[in-house]
């Protein structure tokens, strides 16, 4: 999943909670939000900000080329 917690920074991270593996697919300027147990994470690190998770969403290397985002890892 790509974030773009501000203007022209984009951020990736795999759509798996670390807490106990469901998909996360919930993004609002909050976090990212797991459905499941209701953890939040930070836009732009994956950092858990509250709920079960103790540990952050799995990020990828995100490069902008001209107007393509490009994710590896």
């Amino acid at each position: 999943m790509v974030t773009q917690p501000e203007p022209g920074v984009f951020c990736a991270f795999r759509k798996q909670c670390p807490h106990a593996g469901r998909p996360v697919d919930e993004v609002s300027r909050r976090g990212i939000r797991c459905p499941a147990h209701g953890s939040m994470f930070d836009l732009a690190t994956g950092e858990p900000k509250n709920g079960p998770a103790g540990k952050p969403l799995r990020a990828a290397k995100v490069r902008v080329d001209g107007e393509r985002i490009i994710i590896t890892g």
